[in-house]
């Protein structure tokens, strides 16, 4: 919505005011709202410039769209303070960018792109497209189009995670040039009847190869540790439990009854040094040292992790439960250290 509202700013400017209560949603649901200030900004410091340069223009506001984007810029941040948190919510975009330094050096959706990858190959493809029909078309940019375009490619390139942003910034560039190569719509050509079929083999389609039930919670197993998880709910474990971060969330929600050591939500675990503990723990970086300063009695780990093979290996633990999945180790002494 932001995209569209500043892209048609010069037209409708009244619209602009729309802003400042998106932010004010913005910020109370999701932490990207950073980005859409950044978008903001830029676009309005793109047009305190006049000149071409190459295949880039640039024009001055008028004295009143000036005002406005200042007013507008001004009221969403005041907008982003109107959470239950006040600054510290809007201070943890920042916080995550430079402080959270293991959270974005490990987790797998901060991680660069891989041009390898079907998506990372997509993204290529694109990027070429666009370059392509650009040298076609040759057509002139804008100097906030072109501010937009490197912010998504490099965003994107940079952490995998922002490719949503790539593709919001990057796709808007590539429909406008292959507009000209798409057929006009006639009305007098279309043929209800035949989108009609087109639809209900559609529908068909997605119900037939919709997976059911049963298919979807196979896959669910194949990937968590559900035998274990029945194990656990089972025995009662008296004691703390050691699990795999990702197994995190599934736990909590199948099993509230057991309190997790760790889950995905990574940043809430750096604050206190739980997550360098548990990285230094998976990398065999004193593992046994940190089982026992948190006095972990049970470890649900991975069947074939680093640290279940040593865990395997230690006398001090024994295995409860194994399957092709999971592996659910206990110390064999009668409590945990």
């Amino acid at each position: 919505m932001e995209i569209a509202i500043l892209f048609n700013f010069r037209n409708a400017p009244n619209f602009l005011w729309i802003l400042p209560p998106l932010f004010l949603v913005w910020v109370n649901t999701h932490g990207s709202w950073l980005i859409g200030l950044v978008l903001l900004i830029l676009f309005a410091l793109s047009g305190c410039l006049d000149g071409r340069w190459g295949m880039i223009d640039a024009r001055y506001w008028t004295i009143q769209q000036g005002r406005t984007l200042t007013a507008v810029i001004a009221l969403s941040v005041l907008a982003l303070f109107v959470n239950p948190y006040g600054w510290r919510l809007v201070a943890c975009p920042f916080n995550l960018a430079f402080h959270q330094k293991l959270n974005i050096a490990n987790v797998v959706e901060w991680r660069t792109l891989d041009f390898h990858s079907l998506r990372g190959k997509i993204v290529l493809a694109s990027l070429l497209l666009a370059i392509v029909l650009h040298l076609v078309r040759g057509r002139r940019w804008m100097l906030h189009e072109v501010l937009f375009l490197l912010i998504g490619m490099y965003a994107g390139f940079t952490y995998s995670r922002f490719l949503f942003l790539t593709a919001i910034l990057v796709l808007p560039f590539l429909a406008r040039d292959i507009e000209p190569w798409m057929p006009r719509y006639r009305a007098e050509s279309d043929k209800p009847w035949l989108n009609a079929v087109i639809m209900f083999v559609c529908i068909a389609a997605i119900c037939l190869k919709f997976p059911t039930g049963h298919q979807l919670f196979r896959a669910e197993y194949s990937r968590f540790p559900d035998g274990a998880r029945k194990y656990l709910e089972a025995v009662h474990p008296n004691g703390n439990v050691l699990n795999d971060y990702l197994w995190g969330g599934y736990l909590i929600w199948n099993l509230p009854q057991v309190p997790v050591f760790v889950d995905s939500r990574v940043d809430v675990f750096e604050y206190n040094g739980v997550f360098k503990d548990y990285l230094d723990m998976v990398h065999l970086r004193g593992s046994l040292g940190v089982l026992d300063k948190y006095h972990i009695r049970y470890v649900l780990f991975e069947r074939d992790s680093s640290l279940s093979y040593l865990l395997e290996h230690t006398p001090e633990w024994k295995i409860d439960y194994q399957d092709q999945t999971s592996i659910l180790f206990e110390r064999s002494s009668q409590t945990a250290k």
